[in-house]
């Protein structure tokens, strides 16, 4: 008789071979949808921009500023649509997959703060918002429900498998936004600050994001031209932000050097001590090249780059948020601010708008000021919480980036109005679900391991079976 008898696979662990394939498809399909939701996003950018080229006019660009860009395309909605529909469906097949929920099931105090956060934020909608609002193009706007739900797109991050391809993403995005932003520069007249803002800082505001991930990541590929290109959307991010006169932009991206700076102080080992001395020579340079501009004459290129310069430093200290802030606070009371008004709600603000629906410069107030402390509390909780994971000692290197990248847009939108429904707020979201990922196992294996516990453990037992007499 048998003295032992071959064992086969329990049913627990048999059921780590079934969806393998299935969850990889689930994983693939879902980054497909994420990729064309990064790229549908940027061509409808590109769409406002171009028909803000074509109708560019004194009268014109005061319509703008009172009602906004009402007579848009109809490939705009179209691609518009579209990109929300992909980005949506890309979070939600990542939800379904195995990996997604161990990764929840390990974050129920985030969890909490999430499904607390869609709550209040529902509710600050219903507060304003009516069965026609609802069922018109106001449901989208980002300061309305959609801007909380879009959250849901960093269901694609939780999955470690999902971040090489992530970061792909990251790259190529990065490639285009600053490709679009030296061709609108080059080929696009730009005398004032008002078109520097309309033509650029919708690409600009993205490709910080995207430009932060780039330089404190790096590219996996050991090449001359990776470590080149490690540079080039944050150059890219300082010259159109020189053109759009943006100080809040040229802020960033010192505190992102900063940030770059001591990450590779603290590595510096062989190669890193030449690469710290590059980066310090890269930005003397910059400073050198700065001091240069107001001796630069002529038209052109040099000629714009003088304009836009001189013109921000006229207004490099300009106070421009004291008035808004005493016209918000003139309507508004600060008991008000506990619970809020409801999303969207109006104020004058004077010289934009009788009825301003955008809130402040400060996303904090704004949030205060639709959805009051709760919307507040909830939406710092989800955004702040995985800070602490990204920067855990057992983190890996990708999740730090994701950590730094979440406390800069923490701080950002200290002096910024609002979120938006595009890529400038989905590659935040991400890098909160990067954070958050690879704690899906309580026992701190990946799925390959335990595939690699369960067949190891089954070659002693084969060696065991024998016949006895």
């Amino acid at each position: 008789m048998l003295k032992s008898t071959p064992t086969f696979l329990s049913r627990r662990d048999n059921d780590i071979f079934a969806p393998a394939a299935e969850a990889r498809t689930r994983l693939t399909a879902a980054l497909v949808l994420l990729a064309l939701g990064y790229y549908l996003s940027i061509a409808s950018t590109s769409l406002v921009i171009s028909a803000l080229q074509q109708n560019a006019s004194d009268a014109f660009w005061a319509k703008v500023h009172s009602e906004g860009l009402t007579d848009k395309s109809t490939e705009y909605y179209v691609c518009y649509s579209a990109h929300l529909l992909c980005v949506a469906a890309a979070g939600l097949l990542a939800l379904s997959s195995r990996e997604a929920r161990r990764v929840l099931a390990r974050r129920r105090t985030w969890c909490l703060a999430l499904g607390l956060y869609l709550t209040v934020a529902l509710v600050s909608a219903c507060r304003t918002f009516s069965l026609d609002d609802w069922l018109s193009k106001k449901a989208l706007h980002p300061s309305a429900f959609a801007g909380a739900a879009v959250v849901v797109v960093l269901f694609c991050a939780l999955d470690e498998k999902a971040w090489p391809w992530i970061e792909k993403i990251f790259i190529s995005a990065s490639g285009i936004l600053s490709a679009l932003v030296v061709y609108t520069v080059l080929t696009q007249p730009i005398p004032s600050r008002l078109e520097g803002v309309e033509y650029l800082m919708p690409y600009l505001n993205p490709l910080f994001w995207l430009a932060a991930w780039v330089l404190l990541k790096g590219i996996s590929r050991d090449s001359p031209s990776s470590h080149v290109y490690q540079y080039i959307p944050l150059s890219v991010y300082i010259v159109g932000s020189v053109f759009a006169q943006t100080r809040v932009n040229l802020l960033m991206a010192v505190l992102l050097i900063a940030l770059w700076l001591r990450r590779m102080v603290l590595r510096r080992r062989g190669r890193e001590a030449i690469r710290i001395s590059l980066a310090l020579a890269f930005i003397a340079g910059c400073y050198v090249a700065a001091q240069s501009w107001d001796l630069l004459s002529g038209a052109g290129v040099n000629g714009a780059v003088q304009n836009g310069y001189g013109q921000l430093m006229e207004r490099l200290y300009v106070d421009t948020r004291s008035g808004q802030y005493e016209q918000f606070f003139s309507q508004v009371s600060p008991f008000e601010l506990i619970l809020g008004r409801g999303s969207m709600s109006a104020y004058s603000y004077y010289p934009y708008n009788s009825a301003y629906t955008a809130g402040l410069e400060n996303l904090y107030m704004t949030l205060a000021f639709f959805g009051g402390l709760p919307l507040l509390g909830t939406y710092l909780m989800v955004h702040a919480f995985p800070i602490r994971c990204g920067r855990s000692s057992a983190a890996k290197p990708y999740q730090w980036v994701c950590a730094q990248v979440i406390v800069l847009y923490l701080f950002r939108m200290l002096i910024s109005q609002t979120q938006s429904l595009s890529i400038e707020y989905y590659s935040v979201v991400l890098c909160v679900g990067g954070c958050l990922s690879g704690v899906g196992y309580r026992s701190g294996r990946s799925e390959d391991d335990r595939i690699h516990r369960v067949l190891w453990t089954m070659v002693p037992v084969a060696k065991d079976t024998h016949i006895s007499t």
